[in-house]
């Protein structure tokens, strides 16, 4: 790996995948946050939803925290193949946990339905694409000839 930072105009694949982690995290928390208009019950179960997604504030704001996150190591090959670590196990654990909110619903606190589960399964295998994909995307097709 990697450590130096590279300009952004020459950034590799794994950083171009946490960048467009971290937009789409923001905008995924700024949209739930601007449709959930009350904010109330911050935790739990609610009635709102977007685009099939429930919603509630506290997921929200774990979108937008993922979202910068995503931003901040976008300079970085080595922080951005970090974060593909630990968004990969994030992740993975949020879809443990909406497994057993589904069977537990008291437990639901941050309101993630069976459409969540899903994004948040696809976003565990992008992590695993930025953790361990190729650094350039040219190395894909190198390696095949």
């Amino acid at each position: 790996m990697d450590a130096r930072v590279v300009p952004l105009s020459r950034i590799s694949f794994p950083q171009a995948m946490a960048g467009s982690v971290g937009v789409f995290g923001i905008s995924l928390g700024v949209a739930g946050l601007v449709h959930t208009e009350s904010g109330h019950p911050f935790f739990g179960v609610t009635s709102e939803e977007l685009l099939g997604l429930a919603l509630n504030p506290a997921h929200n704001v774990l979108h937008l925290l993922v979202g910068v996150a995503g931003l901040a190591v976008l300079r970085s090959l080595r922080a951005s193949r970090a974060f593909g670590h630990v968004i990969y196990f994030f992740f993975v654990l949020q879809v443990l946990v909406g497994m057993v909110t589904a069977s537990v619903p008291e437990w639901n606190l941050l309101g993630v339905d069976g459409a969540d589960n899903l994004m948040h399964a696809l976003l565990a295998l992008v992590g695993l694409a930025i953790a361990w994909g190729p650094e350039h995307l040219g190395e894909v097709r190198r390696r095949r000839r």
